[in-house]
């Protein structure tokens, strides 16, 4: 990770992540006073097993985000590489990176911890909470 500003200027990243129709499925508590009335305002909608998870592949750089794409079903393998080829030279184009010769690297099965951390996971968040 030790290179120049100008080098990560000029990198795409892309991602996966999990997201919840419904929010985070996370057990949701409510505090009432003894004697007081179920109130239904207090109560969220929810899926059972999963059904309302839903899977998002993007792409991001310097100058900005570009393609945000919902994986229908499983993604395996094929499903990644179709993926990759389908929206990463656009979305490179879209950002207008090809002025600035980008290189194509090896993408590691996992991105390098701080980067992650720091970046992709806000990202993510920004997204699921809007």
């Amino acid at each position: 990770m030790d290179k120049e500003k100008t080098f990560w200027r000029k990198t795409l990243w892309s991602h996966e992540t999990k997201t919840e129709l419904f929010g985070h499925h996370e057990q949701q508590y409510v505090w009432r006073r003894e004697g007081e009335a179920f109130n239904p305002e207090d109560t969220r909608p929810t899926v059972q097993h999963g059904a309302a998870r839903i899977l998002l592949w993007g792409c991001f750089a310097a100058s900005g985000s570009a393609a945000l794409k919902k994986v229908n079903g499983i993604m395996k393998k094929k499903d990644y590489r179709q993926i990759i080829q389908e929206n990463l030279k656009s979305s490179a184009d879209d950002l207008v990176h090809q002025m600035h010769r980008i290189e194509v690297l090896e993408w590691p099965s996992l991105s390098p911890e701080k980067f992650r951390q720091r970046t992709i996971r806000s990202l993510w968040t920004a997204i699921k909470s809007s």
